[in-house]
Order: C-alpha cells, then sequence, then structure tokens
C-alpha cells in the first residue's frame, strides 16, 4: 500500500503539471483563433472569454490521456533510470503487481475522461454553438470596429463607421459597399456604394432586424459606365437578419442517447459514438503498453524512449482524427469504423508484452538445436 501510494503521487502531481501545460498551449491557441474571428468582425468580442472557458472540459477530455501517457513515461521511466525499480523488484514487487497499481490509477482518469467526454463535453459543445449563435445574432454593432472597413460574412459586403455610442445603439458617418447583380441583366455586376451621417438598428414584430441608416446618399450602377442612379433619403433601411434562429448544434453537441438513435441514418452520429468510445478505450490500452515500453537501462537514460512514445502516440491520435473523418463522409463501413485502431493497439501491446520471452525461448531453442555454437 505504501507503494502504492508512493506510485499515486509521483504519477497525479506530474499529471496535473504535464496536463495544465498542454491545456495552457490549446487554449492560447483558442484564443488565437476567436480574437482572429472578433479583429475580423465575425463574432461579438463579449463572448469570447466565454467560448474559451467551455473549452476547457472538452479539451480536457483529450488531454487527459495524453498528459497520462506522457506522465507514465516521465515517473517510470525515472524510476527505471534511477533504479528504484530494480530495488522494488528485489524485493518482491513484480511487474504485475506494477500493471495492477497502473491500471488503478489509470481507472480514476478513466472514469473523470468517460465524464468529460459523454456529458459535459457535448452540453458545453451545444452552448457554446448556441452562444455564437446569438454572438451573431446579437448587436450589430458590437461586431464593428470604428474606424476599420470590415468585409461581411457573405464577401459581398464592406462595412466602415467612423463611430460607435457606448451603449452600441447608433453610429456616425457609415460607409457600406455591397457587390452583386444587376436585376435586369444577371450577367452585369453591380455596386451600391451607401454613405449616410448616421445610423440605427430597428426590430420589426416578427424579430426581422433592419439597419436604418440616415441622411445619406446611394450610388448605384456598375464601374466604369456612367448610367449611376444616385438616391438622397433621410431614411433607408437594410434587413440585417431574417429573426433569430436556433443554432442546429453538429454531432458534437448531441447527447449519447440522440447519436445512438440516428446512428445508422447520419454517419456523422456514428463517428462521434465510436470517437466518445475509442478514447476511453485507447487510455486503457496505452496503459498496458505503457509498462513494457518505459522500461530503459540505468545507462540509457530517462528520457530514451520518451521522444519515440511520444511520436507513436501522436500518429495514433492524428489516425484516430483520419478514421473519425472517414466514418462522417461515409467513406468507410461504419462497423469497421474507428475499432480498427484499438484492434491494431492491442496486437502491438501484446506483442511488445511477449516480444522478450519469444526472443528467449527464440535463443533457447536455437541454443538447443546447435549445441556447439
Amino acid at each position: 500500500m505504501i507503494i502504492f501510494r508512493y506510485l499515486c503521487r509521483q504519477v497525479y502531481g506530474t499529471l496535473a503539471g504535464v496536463t495544465g501545460v498542454l491545456l495552457l498551449i490549446f487554449l492560447g491557441n483558442a484564443l488565437i483563433h476567436y480574437l482572429t474571428r472578433a479583429a475580423a468582425g465575425k463574432l461579438n468580442t463579449a463572448v469570447i472569454f466565454k467560448l474559451v472557458a467551455i473549452q476547457i472540459p472538452f479539451l480536457l477530455g483529450v488531454l487527459l490521456p495524453m498528459g497520462l501517457f506522457i506522465t507514465f513515461m516521465l515517473v517510470y521511466g525515472r524510476m527505471y533510470a534511477e533504479s528504484e525499480m530494480t530495488v522494488l523488484q528485489a524485493g518482491g514487487f513484480s511487474p504485475k503487481q506494477l500493471l495492477q497499481y497502473s491500471l488503478s490509477i489509470t481507472f480514476i482518469i478513466i472514469v473523470i475522461n468517460v465524464i468529460l467526454v459523454f456529458f459535459v463535453s457535448p452540453r458545453l459543445m451545444n452552448y457554446g454553438a448556441n452562444l455564437i449563435n446569438q454572438g451573431k445574432q446579437g448587436s450589430f454593432f458590437s461586431l464593428l470596429q470604428p474606424g476599420r472597413f470590415q468585409i461581411n460574412d457573405d464577401g459581398n459586403s464592406v462595412y466602415y463607421v467612423e463611430d460607435v455610442n457606448k451603449d452600441n445603439s447608433k453610429v456616425r458617418n457609415v460607409f457600406i459597399a455591397e457587390h452583386g447583380k444587376d436585376s435586369a441583366n444577371a450577367s452585369q455586376e453591380q455596386w451600391v456604394i451607401t454613405a449616410a451621417a448616421a445610423g440605427h438598428i430597428t426590430t420589426t414584430a416578427n424579430h426581422d432586424s433592419y439597419f436604418v441608416t440616415e441622411n445619406g446618399t446611394r450610388y448605384n450602377g456598375a464601374p466604369g459606365q456612367e448610367n449611376f442612379r444616385i438616391i438622397t433619403f433621410s431614411t433607408a433601411a437594410r434587413r440585417i437578419n431574417a429573426g433569430p434562429t436556433d443554432a442546429k448544434p453538429d454531432s458534437r453537441g448531441l447527447d449519447n442517447l440522440t447519436l445512438w438513435q440516428t446512428r445508422k441514418t447520419d454517419p456523422s452520429a456514428m463517428a462521434e459514438l465510436q470517437w466518445r468510445f475509442s478514447i476511453p478505450l485507447s487510455t486503457f490500452i496505452f496503459t498496458l503498453l505503457m509498462i513494457p515500453l518505459c522500461r530503459v537501462s540505468p545507462r540509457q537514460g530517462r528520457y530514451n524512449r520518451l521522444l519515440p512514445a511520444a511520436l507513436f502516440y501522436a500518429i495514433y491520435v492524428n489516425l484516430m482524427f483520419v478514421a473519425r473523418n472517414a466514418v462522417e463522409n461515409a467513406k468507410i463501413s461504419p462497423w469497421i469504423g474507428m475499432w480498427w485502431l484499438p484492434c491494431l493497439l492491442i496486437i502491438f501491446t501484446v506483442i511488445y508484452w511477449y516480444l522478450p520471452t519469444w526472443r528467449l525461448t527464440y535463443s533457447q531453442w536455437q541454443k538447443r538445436r546447435n549445441p556447439t555454437s
């Protein structure tokens, strides 16, 4: 029991540090992604930190298995390199006991991982999709950066406002350039340029939102031609959106029961369901693989097998993403799906476990066959 407590302190302490570093790296990438979208006017800045916070449980569900694998390699590799394992084995601590203790440590991580992957992450992903949708449907002015030309999501409109008031209810000195086709001649391109002194948002009874510009001029025509139409107006309205819509979550935001019910008709549901089962299953198999993989001699050093093991894990995770996309796009049978990856990992683990025994048996057989050599 003393040995088990010692291993728990070493593993869980190192796991917290390793997973924390990995989490900060991935959260930094997510923050940069959302800030880039906000700078382009495609996301409300008020929801950025909420979206980043939502990523924490989702990333933990993916990073905990990786952190656990690296942690085992670091802790057990150090114990082998500093001869701690040799001393323990000399005192009667067998590899079978090491495996039992390691699986007990892994069991707690798998339980946490199952809770995150199967229950917490789908709800937060669904909430995040609705949050992004509400940010798009929210204040139109909150997405505008004063003094900057911004392209709309459709790529056919450019907005510029000189100033936005504090409560995001009115803008000053508006410029809008809209590119499209001539209604009379579909092959003829045209531009609609609007310049106005001010603008505000109005919402109708059916929740349609309109951008109302005030005291401006509209120029309508094709570049290079003289037949421009010039219209001076006191107010002009342009519809922004057709009312609030509920964000339809993708398969990552669906609950387990819905995925199970739609797995036969929706390939993305089958891919997501298999993905959720593959993560804890792979964590268990990698724990079995880690025992022989981290065994090093004192002369080799504690980090001798860390880099090859990390590369092997990275390749496996990338293959998981490839298999998931293949199932989503119906390029592979759902019955094969992602299951071939854990099966290959199990085969590799069994070979790695019994390879020294097979080598010893083969060497003894060679000696019996050639006793004079």
